[in-house]
């Protein structure tokens, strides 16, 4: 399975996609697990320490909907589909109001 990494993902994992071997219905958090030990530059990015939950700030996406919105680390990973991996998102313009 695709999975596509964005902002700094991108750089800790060193690409911004990675085919990471998934079969139909297993778990996306087994996806997850598989894509930290491919990418160990994500280690301590995605998951908890123990690898059974997603941090709290990091968005994962699947058909375009957040697994949080679904069944979490459980979603069962649909056949053909990809995974997108966001994580936090902060800033603005930095621009004074009046």
């Amino acid at each position: 399975m695709q999975v596509r990494l964005y902002a700094t993902l991108r750089v800790l994992a060193g690409a911004a996609r990675v085919e990471v071997p998934a079969t139909p219905g297993e778990p996306v958090g087994d996806v997850l697990r598989r894509l930290v030990a491919q990418c160990p530059g994500l280690q301590g990015q995605i998951l908890t320490p123990d690898g059974a939950a997603l941090l709290p700030h990091v968005q994962v996406f699947i058909g375009g909907r957040s697994i949080r919105d679904l069944q979490g680390m459980a979603t069962p990973v649909p056949p053909g589909a990809d995974l997108a991996v966001f994580p936090p998102v902060a800033g603005g313009c930095g621009l004074p109001t009046a």
